[in-house]
């Protein structure tokens, strides 16, 4: 299934909310600094589904892009954040596996004059699935479902159901269901939830949607 590293490695080129450092970056003797808040899932919610936080699931990403501002290239310097909640459920002959995951991310949106340089804000269901998949080459044969409406952050967002293959232990293959919300705009950051589950499991998908609607920013 899709892992912290995995999941921050995915992000690292939207990966780029407080300013610092405005006149070193001007100079260009030093990178101009955003960093994401934490996004998390209230408690409430992980007692309410089963799911518990992943152990070492703290994560931070800090990454280092080039922009050309004014016809000179100046250093941009971004924190993401990433947390990841699990849940054991039972495969039958392949025993109980932490296959279900919901993972949270925090990315800042770094507005620069006027112009946004992390493309998350604007990518689609589909985009994200793809990058996924992308850094997750055990996953395969992804189709899109449908979609709905789940509250997130206080107001109605759209989630995207994908259905796919995914590689687990000893090389076996899972069906799988993907959810991807809409990316969130919240103050400075972007919000995304992602829940990746086996099909197989009854009732995941209304533990996704509690998930979600527990995600606190």
């Amino acid at each position: 299934m899709i892992s912290r590293r995995r999941a921050l490695a995915l992000f690292s080129m939207g990966a780029v909310g407080s300013l610092s450092g405005c006149i070193g970056f001007l100079t260009g003797s030093e990178a101009l600094k955003f960093s994401a808040e934490t996004a998390t899932v209230a408690s409430a919610s992980l007692d309410e589904t089963g799911y518990e936080k992943a152990p070492d699931s703290s994560g931070e990403q800090t990454v280092e892009r080039s922009f050309s501002v004014a016809d000179q290239e100046r250093q941009v310097e971004v924190t993401n954040h990433i947390q990841e909640y699990k849940r054991k459920v039972d495969l039958g002959l392949l025993g109980e596996q932490e296959l279900a995951r919901f993972i949270v991310l925090s990315t800042p949106k770094v507005d620069i004059a006027g112009k946004t340089f992390n493309p998350v804000g604007e990518w689609s269901a589909k985009e994200f699935v793809m990058q996924i998949q992308s850094a997750y080459k055990g996953l395969s044969d992804i189709q899109q479902e449908g979609e709905r409406s789940v509250s997130m952050l206080g107001e109605s967002r759209t989630v995207t159901k994908f259905s796919a293959r995914a590689e687990v232990a000893n090389g076996e293959k899972v069906d799988v269901y993907i959810h991807v919300t809409e990316a969130v705009g919240d103050g400075d950051d972007y919000v995304v939830g992602i829940g990746v589950y086996p099909q197989q499991i009854d009732g995941e998908q209304a533990r996704v949607d509690e998930l979600i609607a527990g995600i606190e920013h």
